[in-house]
């Protein structure tokens, strides 16, 4: 169970990101929508959350005050008696909870001694109990910054005593583990995996199979292979007397990244959806070739929020702004189907109508 679940506005990331930090510190865990699991929808996952917290905190702001799921999250977090209440600025809280007590957070940088933190440390201690506060490591890895140590009160630690190296032993054929399988796209350029970076190549690892394995980078090439210079001895060591295996022939990069595997022409989807639901779809990509995927829903529609995943489900790219316009640029480095996920945040008549367009550049 976590203890602090943040609402909020996605114009005012910064000012939440500062909070959650603090409230870290304070030693409470903090939930907030930074990371969403693909396979459920936005409000499975925030009731969830919610639900499940003990304490909820809204951070108002105009954009947040004219956000229906902000407004939602409120009420839910009211009703199971959680809820407090913060502010960006001059801003009052929207019908009905300007009812309710808030903490004034707009000219609130972070310091211990500011009396609308005060408030919001005394309703997480109402709601949450009484927590220690982290320590000097603990409150900078929260921070997301690494701790810096003391040097002149602390003194230098004793070298430790190295073990003794132990006696390797021959591992029988038949026991050994079969060598690991690599990411299979690299983990370069915008949106996560599945983008060309770098000039990263995958190929195929010396397994005895035609899987892809191990990838190779322009900083990280692969060794080239020679032939011994005398024929390898044979095994008596009691597992077989037949001759060691020679070297493998080298590799050779996949046969599917010579060509296009899908369409070369531009693609398009169009439906209708209604606020809070989501459409997904599948599109194949070729590899090496960059995409602009957009999405544009009808005058109804101010909030649309757009994802495509890999064929393994990874994340790749992500357009989660408040807006009716998501844009994704994608560039894949393999021949594969895609899929794009859509999803209905502010529809004022429902039905919004919308169309998604794969276009190559």
């Amino acid at each position: 169970m976590v203890d602090v679940f943040i609402s909020y506005s996605r114009q005012d990331l910064e000012a939440v990101s500062q909070l959650a930090n603090a409230i870290q510190r304070a030693g409470y865990d903090v939930w907030w929508d930074a990371e969403l699991p693909p396979h459920k929808s936005y409000g499975e996952v925030i009731t969830d959350k919610i639900e499940n917290a003990k304490a909820a905190i809204v951070v108002w702001s105009p954009t947040a005050a004219d956000s229906e799921w902000v407004r939602a999250e409120a009420d839910m977090a009211r009703s199971q008696k959680k809820l407090i209440q913060t502010a960006l600025g001059d801003i009052m809280p929207p019908l009905p909870f300007n009812q309710i007590q808030f903490a004034d957070l707009g000219d609130w940088k972070g310091e211990d001694d500011h009396s609308g933190w005060k408030k919001v440390q005394e309703s997480l201690r109402d709601l949450c109990g009484e927590r220690e506060p982290l320590g000097a490591a603990g409150a900078a890895a929260a921070a997301g910054t690494p701790a810096t140590p003391d040097t002149a009160s602390a003194a230098p630690a004793p070298a430790p005593t190295p073990a003794p190296s132990p006696t390797p032993q021959p591992t029988p054929a038949s026991d050994a583990e079969p060598a690991p399988k690599g990411p299979l796209y690299a983990a370069l350029g915008l949106g996560g995996l599945g983008l060309l970076g770098g000039g990263a190549l995958v190929v195929s690892a010396v397994t005895g199979s035609d899987d892809p394995g191990y990838e190779f980078t322009q900083d990280n090439p692969p060794i080239a292979m020679s032939e011994p210079d005398s024929p390898p001895a044979s095994d008596n060591s009691g597992f077989g007397n037949s001759p060691v295996a020679p070297a493998p022939a080298p590799i050779q990069p996949p046969a599917q990244l010579s060509g296009p595997a899908f369409t070369t022409s531009g693609q398009s989807f169009s439906d209708a959806i209604r606020q809070g639901e989501e459409r997904s779809f599948n599109v194949g990509l070729n590899a090496n070739t960059s995409y602009r995927i957009i999405a544009e829903c009808d005058a109804d529609c101010t909030d649309i929020d757009m994802w495509i995943y890999d064929e393994n489900g990874n994340l790749i790219d992500e357009d989660v702004l408040e807006d009716a316009i998501p844009i994704l640029d994608v560039t894949p480095i393999r021949s594969a189907e895609f899929t794009v996920r859509l999803q209905m945040f502010a529809c004022s008549i429902e039905p919004c109508s919308f169309e998604i367009q794969v276009l190559p550049q």
